[in-house]
This record gives structure tokens, C-alpha cells and sequence, in this order.
């Protein structure tokens, strides 16, 4: 029977084992000599060599072998007795680990879980708020429903009129300006408890700004009191407003409310 021809690298393996079995120390010594000149001649490089690119390989190359190791001690520990105290340890060990795994999973879970929680309450009091406000009952611009007992305040008044108009800061400011001076008037005028302090208050109100300005229907519609002398000029353009638009003291009444 013919014995197996061995192959380059066996007989390799089996010259360096006879080298080190004669003498250990000058083989290791041989061995670090022939590393230093090995990384002397740029034949090997260590970490700090590489490049980026080159060092995340390694590092994966690394890892896939701690992977492999790990995965071959866990079959042997799984297939071998555990007879030591040794391997007792390893298993409260190994238990340990999963149940804090597991720990912080379910942790994880109950935080997405919270916030898609918070999430959705807070999308259902948005839609629950938009139904309320398409189920209120609508009123028109400016004018105040008997249904519903509160009043409008000027910055409102002035938010309707000009809700789908753009006009500039000082043209609002001054269309504020001018429901603040509407409700003044009526407040004090609802303040009167006398004549003569009626009287006394149309006194303040002259209208002939209001009639040089042709916007007295304006005034009376709002509410303001003026004096029964005054009438406005015929075959004005304001006379032929409507009830409505001039409750409502549309986009024309900014021109009158600049007088003021």
C-alpha cells in the first residue's frame, strides 16, 4: 500500500512543529524577528496603516469571526453535559443577558406604544374641534345672532370682514380703530339712564364729517345716534346699500372709518 503524498503545506506545518518542539524559544524568538522585519519591509500592515476604507473591512472580517466563534461555543456548550460549576455560571449568566434583552424590548415597545397613543388623542380632539366648529350655527358678517348671547369684539368684527381679503397693517389697524369707536358709542349710549344725558351725548356728534363723507346710513346702521336735523344728500351712492352690507360694515366703510 503506498503512503499519501503530503502536500507543500502539510510538510510546512510539520517542519515548523519539529523546529518548535527542539527549541521553543529560539523558534519564537525567530518568528518575532521575522515579524519586525516583515512589518519593516511594509509587508504587513497594522491597523494604523490602513485607510478608512480598508479598516472597515477588517473590522468587519472581525466581526463575522466573533460571530462564527461565537455561534461554535454556543452549539458545544449546548450539546456537551454541564457537570461544572463553571457552566452553571455561564447559563445564569446567559439568562441574565436575555432577560434584560427582553426587558429592554418590551420597554421599547411601551414607549412607540405611548407616543402612537398621544398621537391619536391628540388627532381625535383635532377632528372632534373642526366637527364643533362645522356644526356651529353660522351668522352673517358683523351682525350678532339671538341665539347665541356673546359679542363679537372689534378685532373679530375685523377678522370676518377682511376674511379672504390681504390689505395692509395700517388699513386693519385703522378698520380695528373704527369697531372700537362703534362700540364705544353704543356702550355709552346704553349708559344713559336720562334725556338730557342722551341729548348731552348727540352733542358730541356734530355729523358733519359723517355727511360730508356720505357714510351717515353707515353710522345710523351701526348703531350711532345723530342728530334728526341730518339727512343724507339724495341720489347718493350710499342709499342704495342694502340693509346687510351696511350691518355688516363692509370693505367700503374703511374709506369712512379713516375720517374718524
Amino acid at each position: 500500500m503506498e503512503k499519501q503524498r503530503l502536500s507543500r503545506a502539510e510538510i510546512q506545518k510539520n517542519y515548523r512543529l519539529r523546529k518548535k518542539a527542539e527549541n521553543l524559544e529560539a523558534y519564537l524568538q525567530k518568528e518575532r524577528d521575522r515579524g519586525h522585519d516583515r512589518r519593516r519591509n511594509n509587508k504587513v500592515k497594522v491597523v494604523t496603516d490602513l485607510t478608512d476604507r480598508e479598516h472597515r473591512r477588517l473590522k468587519k472580517d472581525w466581526r463575522d469571526r466573533q460571530r462564527r466563534s461565537r455561534l461554535c461555543r454556543k452549539n458545544a456548550e449546548a450539546y456537551s453535559p454541564a457537570t461544572s460549576t463553571d457552566g452553571r455560571d455561564c447559563l445564569r449568566q446567559r439568562g441574565r443577558k436575555k432577560k434584560r434583552r427582553a426587558e429592554a424590548r418590551s420597554y421599547r415597545t411601551i414607549t412607540k406604544l405611548r407616543n402612537s397613543l398621544v398621537a391619536v388623542k391628540r388627532a381625535k380632539d383635532r377632528y372632534r374641534k373642526k366637527l364643533e366648529r362645522l356644526q356651529k350655527p353660522k351668522t352673517p358678517t358683523g351682525l350678532q345672532n339671538e341665539e347665541t348671547p356673546e359679542k363679537n369684539t372689534p378685532r373679530t368684527k375685523t377678522r370676518k370682514i377682511l376674511k379672504n381679503c390681504t390689505v395692509s397693517t395700517p388699513v386693519r389697524k385703522t378698520l380695528i380703530f373704527h369697531n372700537v369707536l362703534i362700540d364705544e358709542m353704543q356702550n355709552s349710549r346704553k349708559g344713559t339712564t336720562t334725556e338730557k344725558h342722551r341729548r348731552l351725548s348727540l352733542k358730541f356728534i356734530e355729523g358733519k364729517v359723517l355727511k360730508n363723507s356720505r357714510v351717515c346710513r353707515l353710522a345710523r346702521n351701526a348703531g350711532i345716534a345723530l342728530p334728526k336735523c341730518m339727512s343724507s344728500p339724495k341720489n347718493s351712492r350710499l342709499d342704495k346699500v342694502d340693509e346687510e352690507a351696511a350691518g355688516h360694515i363692509g370693505l367700503r366703510g374703511i374709506e369712512g372709518c379713516q375720517h374718524f
